[in-house]
Order: C-alpha cells, then sequence, then structure tokens
C-alpha cells in the first residue's frame, strides 16, 4: 500500500482550492449577510496526515475570514492557543485580557525547545544502498623467478 504522500501532491490534491473557496464565502456571509457562521474545522483536513497542523493553521485563517463560531475539539492545545492568537490579532479579546489570563503564567517546556527535525525527501530511502561490508586486507605475495 502506497502512503498519501506517494499518491497525492498538494497541488494535484482535488482539495487544494478548497480552504480558498471557504475563506470567500465566509467573508461574503459576514460581510454582506451580517450573518455568524459556524463550521467544524476538521473537515478542511479530512484525509489528510497529521490533520491537527492543519486544523491549527487553518484556525486563524478562517477567523481572520469572518466565521464566528467552530465545531473543533477544545482538549487540543495547539488549537486553541490558535483561536486565542487569532482573537487578539483580529481584536475579538479586549485589551488581551483572555490572552493575559490564560497565559500570564506560561513557562515553555523542555519539549518546546528541541530544534524542529528535519524534513526528509520520501524518495531518499530508495536512494540508499546496503551498508559496505569492510574489505579484509589483500595479501600480496612477491615471487621471484
Amino acid at each position: 500500500m502506497t502512503s498519501w504522500s506517494t499518491r497525492w501532491s498538494c497541488r494535484s490534491a482535488p482539495w487544494a482550492p478548497l480552504g480558498q473557496q471557504v475563506f470567500a464565502l465566509l467573508h461574503r456571509l459576514r460581510n454582506e449577510l451580517k450573518v455568524n457562521t459556524t463550521c467544524g474545522l476538521s473537515n478542511i483536513s479530512f484525509g489528510l496526515p497529521h490533520r491537527h497542523g492543519i486544523n491549527a493553521g487553518f484556525i486563524p485563517m478562517v477567523i481572520g475570514a469572518g466565521m464566528t463560531s467552530a465545531i473543533m475539539n477544545p482538549c487540543r492545545p495547539q488549537e486553541m492557543e490558535m483561536v486565542r492568537a487569532a482573537n487578539v490579532l483580529k481584536g475579538n479579546d479586549a485589551n488581551c485580557m483572555n490572552w493575559i489570563k490564560t497565559y500570564k503564567d506560561y513557562q515553555p517546556h523542555v519539549a518546546e525547545l528541541r530544534p524542529c527535525p528535519t524534513v526528509r525527501s520520501p524518495l531518499r530511502r530508495w536512494r540508499r544502498t546496503p551498508p559496505r561490508r569492510p574489505r579484509s586486507p589483500r595479501r600480496w605475495s612477491i615471487t621471484h623467478p
């Protein structure tokens, strides 16, 4: 079975323009019709690996486009942090009081201070050759006539 990355690329995936369509729709609903909107955030990342990373990036973008509420998992700290940050930057958190109350005693964890992992190309594993066995020293004998 092939992995997702070998079957699709993000540019050729059929869902690639969906995010842009959602932003345009939210903008029109909020500005033209003046209605509140709700959507399921994880729908945008259905079928993708590491869905929570896509969802965390999608949250501030839809808030900026005009979404007023979301169906999401509030137990995911990355997603909730993105909601709070977007509310601060959008002006929905007056004087940053909710942000300050939530993060006033925040201490970064040791895991957050590690360097980011490097991304390997999926083709790299196919180019590897098996390790070579060490050669034994050749014994040369010189025979004189």
